[in-house]
């Protein structure tokens, strides 16, 4: 168990290779809680036609500040790639993105794009502060996850 920890730690996330599962093993063992998220935001699809279901899912879990991870496709896995903070309430809806394009600047989106990888759509894991109602936790968590796990910030 700790020599799996400590691989996954030396060795596959500076690839940028941490699964699903990877991803919760290293959460877990640093005492966090997490959660995964279904989007409602199908591969391949224009619009995010189901981001209020999201929203609600989100809410009906008691969040408002809290942290998130993104994923990115590879093959048949998904793997983590970014790190972020957001909050939700009824009236703000998250500001969670999955665009690729060039006008929007930042380091992930330019690894999806020079290695020809798309996002994946269709979940994110949610990082759950101690104090939902908190942003600075949130931001904390951002931070943290951030460095542990070798990701980009949002």
């Amino acid at each position: 168990m700790k020599n799996h920890f400590y691989y996954l730690i030396t060795n596959t996330r500076k690839e940028r290779r941490l699964s699903v599962e990877d991803v919760k093993f290293i959460l877990e063992h640093c005492g966090y809680k997490a959660q995964m998220f279904d989007t409602q935001f199908k591969m391949g699809a224009k619009r995010w036609s189901k981001r209020r279901e999201f929203t609600n899912a989100l809410i009906d879990n008691g969040l408002t500040y809290f942290a998130y991870i993104k994923f990115y496709k590879g093959g048949d896995n998904s793997y983590a790639i970014v790190a972020g903070k957001t909050k939700v309430t009824e009236c703000y809806r998250t500001d969670i993105c999955f665009t690729k394009s060039e006008k929007f600047k930042g380091k992930a989106k330019a690894f999806l794009r020079d290695n020809n990888l798309e996002w994946d759509t269709e979940k994110i894991m949610v990082v759950i502060p101690n104090n939902t109602k908190s942003e600075q936790e949130a931001i904390d968590i951002e931070r943290e996850i951030t460095g542990l796990l070798g990701l980009y910030s949002s």
